[in-house]
């Protein structure tokens, strides 16, 4: 039915027939991705399998990550990396072997010093496509624990964050003059003028031209 979720094990074989014609979207996790965020639960990273569920959340990121994929990701691999993680999650906690025995959630985000070394290389990094990975990495903590304190420390996902700081820089660039839309998106990290045009319109309220016009 329309809707409805089949899970299957990477390491469990299945065979599929469809008597009519329809549409079906396939996710694919990766086993060490699970691997990896059922160590970051107090678990292991094997699933169960389901037959026809419904899942509004495995839904609601699957077609985000389709709606991603159809734009060209726009968005750069932190938004992937991000929806995946927390797919991962999900399953893990729903459909897991080990659902039920996770640990608790860690309740005070990152200490001051690593949120300082994160900010910083964010910052130092806005125009580049610097992953979820390699912030962690720099936190010294895994993606799925990372990606939580931060938004637990900061208010917003680490993504978001990284668009706000994208922004503001486009502005400083925009302000001083000398450079075209364009070539500030580049310059900032995004991946074209309408990328940078759809952002900062929701954060700032006027498009990057009016912006500047309006100086």
């Amino acid at each position: 039915m329309t809707g409805d979720m089949v899970l299957t094990p990477a390491s469990r074989p299945s065979h599929w027939s469809k008597e009519q014609a329809g549409e079906g979207l396939h996710l694919f996790v990766a086993p060490s991705l699970l691997a990896s965020v059922g160590e970051d639960l107090g678990g292991g990273g094997d699933l169960r399998s389901a037959f026809c569920v419904r899942d509004p959340q495995v839904e609601h990121i699957g077609y985000a990550l389709l709606d991603e994929a159809r734009q060209g990701c726009p968005n750069g691999p932190w938004y992937g990396e991000a929806l995946g993680t927390a797919l991962a999650a999900h399953l893990l906690r729903r459909y897991g072997v080990s659902a039920g025995l996770t640990r608790e959630d860690k309740a005070y985000g990152l200490s001051p010093s690593r949120l300082r070394r994160v900010l910083d290389f964010m910052q130092d990094h806005l125009d580049q496509e610097i992953t979820l990975a390699q912030a962690a990495e720099v936190a010294g903590i895994s993606p799925y624990y990372f990606a939580r304190l931060f938004r637990q420390s900061t208010g917003l996902s680490p993504h978001q964050h990284l668009i706000e700081r994208r922004v503001e820089r486009a502005k400083e660039m925009l302000a001083a003059g000398g450079v075209s839309v364009g070539e500030t998106a580049v310059a900032v990290g995004f991946s074209d003028q309408s990328h940078l045009a759809r952002h900062f319109k929701r954060l700032v309220g006027v498009t990057p031209s009016r912006f500047v016009r309006n100086i």
